[in-house]
Formats: C-alpha cells, sequence, structure tokens
C-alpha cells in the first residue's frame, strides 16, 4: 500500500516512545520511576469504578467542551481556589493531555 508523502514525515510520538522505553526497562527488571504521560500504575479508586460502572450504558458522545456539571464544579474549585472569576465557559475537559495541548495550541496559534 502506498502511503500519503504527507503523512511519510510523521514520526511516533515521544511520549509513546518513552512510554515503550519504560516498559522494556519494567520488562528487564529494573526500577523506573516513570513520570510521564500514559496509563497511570496506580488502581482506579472504587468510588471511581463504581460511577464507570453504573455510566458503563452510556453511549453519545459528549459536548466539544466536555460534560457540563463537570465544568461547573472545576470553575468553581478555581475560582475559590485562586480567587478569579472563572466560568465554566472558560474550562475545557478532555480524554487526554494530548488533545487539549493541541487544541490550547491551535487557539494560541
Amino acid at each position: 500500500m502506498k502511503i500519503s508523502p504527507s503523512l511519510q514525515h510523521l514520526a511516533p510520538s515521544p511520549t509513546l516512545r518513552i512510554n515503550e522505553r519504560v516498559g522494556q526497562l519494567w520488562a528487564e527488571g529494573k526500577q523506573v520511576f516513570h513520570l510521564g504521560f500514559g496509563e497511570s500504575r496506580f488502581p482506579v479508586h472504587p468510588k471511581l469504578q463504581v460511577a464507570l460502572a453504573a455510566n458503563g450504558h452510556q453511549k453519545s458522545y459528549l459536548a466539544g467542551q466536555g460534560l457540563a456539571m463537570l465544568r461547573e464544579q472545576i470553575a468553581e474549585f478555581y475560582s475559590r481556589q485562586h480567587q478569579l472569576p472563572i466560568a465554566p465557559e472558560q474550562v475545557m475537559v478532555g480524554p487526554g493531555s494530548k488533545a487539549l495541548i493541541y487544541a490550547l495550541q491551535m487557539a494560541l496559534a
């Protein structure tokens, strides 16, 4: 199969390469303090497991900025913490850091 020339320059994600290397080192029995992006090595809190199980039937896409109720809570928290007026419309929630960092770069470019 021929790959589009526009895609031939793409390199693997550096963060994914780091994750692969960390996995190799762990497989070799080496101690690594992995502070990078990716899956957490910590267990999911039991309350979150219950909430995830209760919402397993959900199959619709969320709003582009994330759950409204979550954005409201985040805005309230940071407004209290930093004594700044932060509106839910100023908060964006995403499935991971890469999509949000990309959105930020596009907004500031």
